[in-house]
């Protein structure tokens, strides 16, 4: 049985990337570029797996995501945090 809080391996959020870029691809060329999106966007469930895989990922390495915070805009840095990863400036133990 699989550890529910263990992050996915970095190549399941690859090949999560793949298939959305696969799919956003066809959409744009398809659809997008012909104008017949009526203000949808395609592809959205598949967006919504690949986010949520690299959300995990980017929650198991909190290191990684203070040094990119760090280079951020503060406004951009909060936005980009959002509700789904922890602040890592609130973590105080584990040093």
């Amino acid at each position: 049985m699989a550890d529910a809080t263990k992050a996915p391996a970095p190549e399941d959020c690859l090949q999560k990337k793949a298939i959305y870029d696969h799919c956003f691809d066809l959409w744009y060329k398809d659809v997008f570029l012909k104008n017949k999106s009526n203000g949808k966007l395609g592809c959205q469930e598949l967006y919504k797996e690949y986010s949520a895989c690299m959300t995990e990922e980017l929650k198991a390495d909190l290191p990684l995501v203070q040094s990119i915070r760090a280079e951020m805009n503060p406004t951009h840095a909060a936005q980009w945090i959002g509700k789904d990863l922890p602040d890592p400036s609130a973590k105080s133990e584990k040093q």
